[in-house]
Order: structure tokens, then C-alpha cells, then sequence
């Protein structure tokens, strides 16, 4: 996310933190930290996607909300730092 822009402030990380769901937990003295995966304003959205990077990795994240209720969440964490 690019923090060079006014809108990156707001909006934007409240996408990527409650729509998507995915926010940092904060560093530890390992690296980076580790990272949760909570969509919780889903409301009546039927799919979302994107990323984030967090200290040097990245983690991309999808999650598809069905007709019969069902619910369908895709992480890969595999360039994150720590995997």
C-alpha cells in the first residue's frame, strides 16, 4: 500500500485491514511479526482479494462468500518472512 498518498491514511488500510482482513500484529524481536486474518466487514461483498507486504515478504489473501452461505478463504503466506 502506498503510504505517498493522502487516501492510503484511511480508506485504504480500512480495506485492506477490516474488508480483506488482513493486518499486521506488530514486530517482535524475531523480524517483522506475524500478521491475523479476520475479514469482518464483509457485509454483503461476495468476494474480495488483494495483499500486503510485511517486513520484506508478502502475503496474498482471497475469500468468497457463497449463496448457501458458505465461505472460502485462500492464503499464501509462502513469501512472507517467516513463511
Amino acid at each position: 500500500m502506498s503510504h505517498a498518498h493522502g487516501w492510503a491514511t484511511g480508506p485504504a488500510a480500512a480495506l485492506s485491514q477490516r474488508v480483506l482482513g488482513l493486518r499486521p500484529l506488530g514486530a517482535t524481536a524475531d523480524g517483522p511479526g506475524d500478521f491475523a486474518v479476520e475479514p469482518t466487514a464483509v457485509g454483503g461483498l461476495t468476494f474480495c482479494n488483494g495483499s500486503a507486504s510485511f517486513g520484506g515478504g508478502r502475503v496474498e489473501l482471497s475469500w468468497a462468500a457463497g449463496s448457501d452461505s458458505s465461505f472460502r478463504l485462500d492464503l499464501d503466506a509462502s513469501g512472507a518472512p517467516r513463511g
